[in-house]
């Protein structure tokens, strides 16, 4: 390798690592839109990580109970979390309707989806130390 590919490679792997995060300040509605789609996006990997987490601890819980004939922790959970889902979504179209058909009702959408997740996670974790 020559000594100019050597220094492109340096000069090249210095822009990446100091390389600005468009959504550090998003400039058009779209980068706007896209950002706010990327962080609902990992916000909702954070949920089904601790969904596991609060998911087991349920089973666990279930384990430990006598049968009185209703339905356990796990399967509660279940039927909660798909009812929030629901909720969630139908919430969160209600909200972006403020901006219905401008650009900016993905962000609100996005940004909606993205709050309602981060809470839910909260409640998730907060049900998992209890009991």
């Amino acid at each position: 390798m020559t000594s100019i590919s050597i220094a492109f490679l340096l000069i090249q792997a210095v822009a990446t690592e100091n390389a600005v995060n468009p959504c550090d300040e998003p400039l058009t509605q779209h980068q706007m839109n896209v950002c706010a789609y990327e962080a609902y996006q990992a916000a909702d990997k954070k949920l089904n990580i601790q969904w596991e987490v609060t998911h087991n601890h349920m089973k666990d819980l279930d384990k430990s109970q006598d049968e009185d004939g209703r339905i356990g922790y796990a399967e509660a959970l279940l039927e909660a979390q798909r009812n929030w889902i629901a909720f969630r979504d139908s919430h969160c179209l209600t909200e972006s309707y403020r901006f219905r058909g401008g650009s900016a009702e993905p962000l609100l959408r996005y940004s909606c989806l993205e709050n309602e997740t981060k809470r839910r996670t909260k409640a998730l974790a907060d049900l998992a130390t209890e009991g």
